[in-house]
Order: C-alpha cells, then structure tokens, then sequence
C-alpha cells in the first residue's frame, strides 16, 4: 500500500469512529510509522508503507481512545525534526 493509500484509509476511519482532527492524526501517525516528518508524508505519497501492520495496530489503538503522543514522539532540535514511533 502506498503512503496516500495508508492515509486516506486512516483519515475515514479516524473519521467514522469520531476522533476530533482525524486528519492530522492520520498523517502524525503515518509519519510515525514511516519516520517521515508529518509534513513529509503526503509529499512521498507514492511510497510504499513498508510495515501495514504496525500502521494498522497505531490506528486502531488512536480509535481505541490512545492518545497520538503513546504512539508517536516527534522531537526537534532547532531546524532538524526527529520522528520515531513508541512500540516498534
């Protein structure tokens, strides 16, 4: 699945289960999944999401009422932004 792919999904059900600013978890979760930076992800759209499963299991836990921060920690030192995903 590519990364637009991966988004889109996410973005509907973050949507369906009524999760407040789906969108910007969708792409903060992707980003954590991918150690893209957020604003990156939509930018690499066409490529390949190399781990579905964890994307899946970050998303799932967002819907279960998980915080993004327990997922993801996105950490920046001046200019350079740092992304990495918690339980990988």
């Amino acid at each position: 699945m590519i990364l637009r792919q991966a988004f889109v999904e996410a973005n509907q059900r973050l949507n369906a289960a009524g999760i407040a600013g789906a969108p910007r978890d969708a792409r903060a979760l992707l980003a954590a999944a991918t150690g893209l930076t957020p604003d990156r992800v939509l930018l690499e759209g066409d490529m390949e999401l190399r781990d579905e499963n964890r994307f899946e299991e970050m998303v799932t836990r967002r819907i279960s009422g998980e915080p993004v921060s327990k997922s993801s920690v996105v950490v920046s030192f001046g200019a350079r932004v740092y992304n990495h995903a918690r339980y990988a």
